[in-house]
């Protein structure tokens, strides 16, 4: 259930940010001569930022309607667009003075053939530095720019045509240059490669949770350190996860999917890589070759047993669940006690046994041990008698103790 609620609460982030960033916020509108353009206040930013003292509207998203879908996003510097540029996943705008901008894109060679291209550049320039705009995004088969705050005290119908004039020139450029790609080795689609990569994430995450889950209920193995267990897990995660983080750079090259798929990576795939890092030690450690056992000697400090009966699906007796004491749980106190069981109709169908010692505090292990036994050895064991136990060393150093191993 907590997967699900997991699941839920992302895909839901993820379908507002996705209806966000395909500007589906602005409405359908159309100017005196009847062209289609879009329009729309972001609410949202408007509170989070209001910039106007008079309650104006303090952002507005301005755009186009394209005829196929393009990817890219043009801002100004800030924080988040500096650390992309690092990671080699954004790069700055060159041959804009005074603009100070920062490119991500679909395609690698997105920004050098709209640069170098002097209608889209010059296009550029006036949405920036003359209408002062925060960014310009192309998403899908939208592309539009945003205004903010002061600059909208002059925002009318003669600025917006000559925003969306700018906007479709810088259209028409990224249209040609998509065009002449098509057909050659330089054609690359990375909205088709993402969905793959979230996939491998989320199943990375699945696989984590149920090797991670298997781990928490078996009781039957003891490591003797477990925080050294996850400090290897830890460390091996380390280097699996950059080697991932260096394929997704490869199969997206760069550009603004990879952006996308290393968030995704951090929310779903980082988990799972840790857990089945934790999982993949635990099982090495186990199964690899290592030295022999050493016995380690203790003794039986208590037993006790735990008692469930079922009723038939017809019976309208109740069933039965105890934990008794050893002493409780001989054989001919047990015995008595199921048959009047069945004779108030509490234990008709089946009866599930489940005997346990617990041995005095384990050397090296300073607490004691809860050991599965069966019905014929519980019968015969009694406090105090001496119990010798195999701790194994370790394909890796990890001594562990394997319960069921005892004599």
């Amino acid at each position: 259930m907590i997967i699900l609620f997991y699941m839920a609460v992302l895909v839901s982030l993820l379908v507002l940010r996705y209806r966000a960033a395909t500007g589906h916020r602005m409405s359908e509108k159309r100017d005196g001569l009847g062209r289609v353009y879009y329009e729309g206040v972001n609410i949202v930013e408007a509170v989070k930022r209001p910039e106007s003292p008079r309650g104006r509207r303090s952002v507005v998203d301005i755009g186009l309607k394209l005829n196929r879908p393009f990817f890219f996003r043009i801002r100004r510097i800030s924080a988040l667009p500096v650390m992309l540029e690092h990671m080699k996943l954004a790069e700055y705008v060159d041959g804009i003075p005074g603009a100070g901008l920062v490119f991500v894109a679909e395609h690698p060679d997105d920004l050098r053939e709209l640069i170098n291209n002097r209608t889209a550049r010059e296009a550029i320039y006036d949405i920036f530095v003359h209408y002062e705009a925060e960014k310009i995004v192309c998403f899908g088969q939208r592309i539009w720019v945003r205004l903010r705050g002061a600059r909208l005290k002059n925002y009318n119908g003669t600025m917006r045509s000559a925003l969306l004039s700018r906007l479709w020139e810088i259209a028409h450029v990224a249209q040609e240059n998509e065009q002449a790609r098509a057909g050659t080795n330089r054609e690359f689609h990375g909205a088709l490669r993402l969905p793959w990569v979230m996939a491998a994430h989320l199943a990375l995450l699945v696989c984590g949770i149920f090797t991670g889950f298997h781990l928490l209920i078996d009781d039957r193995v003891t490591f003797l350190n477990p925080v050294t267990l996850w400090v290897y897990g830890f460390l091996l995660a380390i280097p699996l996860s950059l080697l991932w983080v260096n394929i997704l750079y490869k199969f997206l090259r760069r550009t603004m999917w990879t952006i996308l798929a290393l968030a995704d990576f951090i929310l779903l795939g980082l988990t799972g890589i840790v857990l089945l890092s934790v999982s993949g030690i635990y099982a090495a450690n186990r199964y690899l070759p290592q030295p022999p056992a050493v016995h380690i000697n203790s003794y039986v400090d208590n037993t006790v047993c735990s008692i469930r009966c079922h009723v038939t699906t017809g019976s309208h007796g109740i069933g039965w669940d105890a934990k008794l004491s050893g002493e409780e749980c001989k054989a001919e106190h047990r015995n008595k006690l199921i048959v009047g069981m069945r004779q108030q109709s509490r234990c008709l169908e089946r009866v599930d046994y489940d005997f346990t010692l617990l041995t005095a505090p384990v050397p090296d292990l300073d607490k004691s041990l809860k050991i599965r036994v069966t019905r014929e050895d519980f019968d015969t064991i009694t406090p105090g008698d001496p119990v010798s136990i195999a701790v194994y060393r370790g394909a890796f150093g990890l001594r562990w103790i394997d319960k069921d191993e005892w004599r």
